[in-house]
């Protein structure tokens, strides 16, 4: 019999914190580990440190925060076989041009890995290809060739210039085709450990769901390529509720819930729409999923990412990025048959994910760093 999913989790969860205080990464306090983690502190940016942590087993895994990591003592006696670096959009390439050589000085045998967390799909500072053996992204352009011309800082700008073309700003961000063989797919919020916990609640079996759509996001009303686009899809919405049916209920608003609340918002929620951020992937589309609320997304057909939970039809009701027919799409989602379905296809897929479909990708990523 194969372990329950939340068994398997917490056994993962206990291996590596086990393993974690073992390595004890703390000044003056250092001891060989496989594996060192260099992350950051935002949750966006740990929810990619997070499976290293909890899923990786029979490893000796460290942690600390990268502005902890410019020590040559750290380097010197925990020897990684593979260190992960993480760092801010803003840091400094000098800054982590000088914790690279750090690295390769005190530990010349240790493989290095970029982790980007960022939302867009660019490359913003391609320089640091070249210092790293593997940049782990966590979502890419299908089409590579576009990191070989550059942006207009992301392609959700270059959209979005076209209502504004002061939006634009000079193309950057071009990469060569060896920096582009170092470029491979990594992980999403599908790691996250909050929404790995949600995703293992009874959410998804409520059949009492009174809201027809759900769209609870903030926007201010500024002259920015991201909030006109945001704006856009809060002027859609208000526009389909408008024409609501009698007993109808689409909730669209600013105002702000503690994540419990929010959750349970989603739960009573046939559908969400989840808009881009500064991103395509966002937080709202896994909790929608977790929550059992059909995913409703601009279309997503442009990235790869994995876990892939953006098959049109399948998994997710994709629209176009201008809302056009946003209408039309809301109106399939009266067929409670088709909700059931893209529900329960979207969530299996991520559990798929969280069970054996992450490790067998961390397999493959791991040994192609380690044969760079």
């Amino acid at each position: 019999m194969k372990p329950r999913l939340g068994t398997m989790l917490r056994s993962c969860r206990q291996r590596a914190r086990d393993s974690f205080e073992r390595v004890r990464i703390t000044q003056g306090a250092y001891t060989r580990c496989t594996m060192l983690v260099c992350g950051e502190r935002l949750d966006i940016a740990r929810s990619q440190v997070h499976p290293l942590l909890d899923w990786v087993p029979d490893q000796r895994v460290g942690w600390l925060l990268r502005e902890n990591a410019h020590r040559p003592a750290l380097w010197r006696k925990t020897q990684p076989q593979v260190a992960f670096l993480q760092s801010y959009w803003d840091t400094p390439f000098v800054e982590m041009e000088s914790l690279i050589a750090l690295i390769r000085e005190e530990s010349p045998r240790t493989k290095i890995c970029y982790l980007d967390w960022f939302a867009p799909a660019n490359v913003p500072e391609p320089r640091l290809i070249d210092l790293v053996d593997l940049y782990v992204k966590k979502n890419i352009l299908r089409d590579r060739s576009q990191y070989l011309n550059g942006m207009c800082e992301t392609n959700l700008v270059e959209y979005e210039a076209q209502w504004d073309a002061e939006f634009l700003n000079p193309r950057q961000g071009v990469l060569t085709e060896q920096q582009l063989s170092k470029l491979t797919v990594g992980w999403s919020f599908a790691t996250d450990r909050r929404l790995v916990e949600a995703l293992q609640s009874d959410a998804m079996a409520n059949t009492d769901r009174p809201i027809d759509l759900h769209c609870r996001i903030f926007s201010k009303n500024e002259r920015t390529w991201y909030h006109h686009m945001r704006n856009r899809c809060v002027e859609s919405v208000n526009e389909l509720a408008t024409g609501a049916a009698e007993g109808e209920k689409i909730v669209c608003s600013a105002a702000r819930l503690d994540w419990d609340a929010y959750m349970r918002e989603l739960a009573s929620s046939k559908a969400c729409l989840s808009p881009f951020g500064y991103g395509e992937v966002c937080w709202r589309d896994f909790e929608a999923i977790a929550a059992g609320a059909v995913l409703v997304k601009p279309n997503m057909d442009h990235l790869e990412v994995f876990p892939d939970i953006y098959i049109p039809g399948e998994t997710y009701i994709d629209i176009d990025w201008s809302f056009s027919d946003l209408k039309a799409k809301y109106e399939s989602t009266r067929d409670s048959g088709l909700r059931k379905k893209l529900a329960g296809n979207a969530w299996q897929r991520w559990k798929s994910f969280v069970a054996t479909d992450w490790n067998n990708h961390w397999n493959d990523t791991l040994q192609k760093l380690l044969e760079t």
